[in-house]
């Protein structure tokens, strides 16, 4: 008897994809484990620690962003503590979520493209994209927001293929969610609303499924919301979420990202614009224009950090992988221009690994807590060690004069702010030297001293 075993065998084309994915994948953990921690990841965790001590977000203390990431940190800080092990956990828990992040990428190229080599191709470009890497290996509620949103769109790709009212309630769902991480999922409703209604004007969907969805949305949202409006706290979250953010006096330019990024990852940008004329089917252009209106909206903010790319950088490998798959038709060639491609990125997080290690901040952080004690109030100022203490102000962050929450907060209400009325106040026991201009004011140089080893710490004496 004769056995086939042909349809069994994998081809080599995509065990070797499998192998650069391994590849970058190791990169990614050894930096999710071991890279510097951005500012904003000591934010999250101290919003998160400030919850868990009864603090009420944007009440007690400053905060301008939605709260769900910072509520599913509680569990982690009811299991560890005020410890290194709680930091080093949050971020296994973003590494899992990136990896869904891989996933959903994957299965939405899948179900457009019916091709699992344009998913793979779609995630080896991802996690090779830096201006995505950099900040998906950090504990900040683009993540979660980013995830939700990509389930999302996959289920509402499986309700327009399928016309099934569970996948558009799934995606309605995912949606809210997104929201609920963080309101930058604005950027992702308004342009679903468009299409869902553009197709109400090419007879594709009936209005009946529309408000079912945006219902199934509402109601994600709804508890949230009467929870504020009980409380009397509705116009403190708009003005901290909303406003704040439209009118904040900070700005730069986008181009010097955009041109970065391109340097490093001119191969994926440039089969992302080639893939753009690959997208013949009604479908897939929906999900290039969404795409398009998702880059177009880093363009309207006025702070467009790499995080703002966030939500559109999966769609754009998806989009490349198809470009690639359909221009590249050589395997070997296909292969080498992968390799070539991932290259300069892999060098950049092998140099990071090695120049940007989080190894002193670990060991600041530690010393702040083992110089404290749990009454203590600290002073930061920049989200760079203060984890688990007690701050002296509402605006325990984003005080740079030059452009920051504080800055604007005061340009649109009156609202004063002095370190020195405060450390005399509050008399903490360790403080930084961010945005203290008078070292040898008398608060100061009478009752602290520097901290060996720490250029920017002061401890107190008495």
């Amino acid at each position: 008897m004769k056995v086939n075993n042909r349809s069994k065998t994998i081809p080599s084309e995509i065990i070797s994809y499998y192998l650069i994915l391994g590849g970058l994948f190791l990169l990614f953990l050894l930096c999710s484990f071991f890279y510097f921690f951005d500012h904003d990841e000591i934010e999250t965790l101290h919003t998160a620690w400030k919850i868990w001590n009864g603090g009420v977000i944007y009440i007690d203390f400053f905060q301008h962003h939605n709260p769900f990431l910072y509520y599913t940190l509680i569990p982690l800080l009811d299991s560890f503590g005020e410890s290194i092990l709680t930091i080093r956990i949050a971020r296994v828990i973003i590494a899992i979520l990136d990896l869904f992040i891989y996933l959903v990428t994957y299965m939405i190229a899948v179900e457009l493209f019916e091709h699992k080599k344009t998913g793979l191709i779609a995630i080896i470009l991802l996690s090779s994209l830096t201006i995505f890497f950099n900040k998906a290996i950090e504990i900040r509620p683009d993540v979660p927001q980013v995830l939700f949103g990509l389930m999302c769109i996959y289920f509402l790709i499986l309700h327009f293929k399928k016309g099934s009212a569970k996948y558009a309630l799934a995606s309605a769902m995912s949606l809210g969610m997104s929201f609920l991480f963080l309101q930058k999922a604005v950027f992702l409703i308004i342009p679903i609303f468009i299409v869902q209604v553009f197709r109400i004007y090419k007879g594709k969907i009936e209005i009946q499924q529309i408000v079912l969805y945006w219902f199934s949305f509402t109601i994600i949202l709804l508890p949230y919301a009467i929870y504020l409006f009980y409380k009397g706290w509705i116009k403190d979250y708009v003005f901290l979420n909303w406003t704040i953010n439209i009118k904040q006096t900070e700005t730069f330019s986008l181009f010097n990202e955009l041109t970065h990024s391109f340097l490093l990852n001119p191969f994926t940008w440039v089969f992302f614009v080639i893939g753009l004329f690959f997208l013949r089917k009604y479908l897939v252009r929906e999900i290039g224009v969404l795409s398009l209106a998702l880059l177009a909206s880093v363009f309207v903010v006025r702070v467009p950090y790499q995080q703002y790319y966030m939500m559109f950088l999966p769609l754009m490998t998806i989009i490349a992988a198809n470009g690639f798959v359909n221009i590249i038709t050589s395997k070997k060639t296909a292969l080498y221009i992968l390799i070539v491609a991932i290259s300069l990125p892999m060098f950049t997080y092998v140099r990071k690994l090695v120049i940007r290690r989080n190894t002193e901040q670990i060991e600041k952080i530690q010393y702040v807590l083992s110089n404290t004690t749990k009454v203590d109030h600290v002073y930061d100022g920049k989200n760079i060690f203060n984890v688990f203490r007690k701050d002296l102000d509402f605006f325990w962050y984003s005080v740079d004069p030059n452009g920051g929450g504080l800055t604007t907060y005061q340009v649109l209400s009156h609202y004063e702010y002095n370190i020195y009325e405060l450390i005399d106040k509050f008399k903490p026991k360790i403080i930084s030297n961010y945005h203290i201009e008078d070292l040898n004011h008398e608060v100061i140089i009478n009752h602290y001293h520097n901290v060996p080893g720490f250029d920017d710490l002061l401890i107190r004496t008495d």
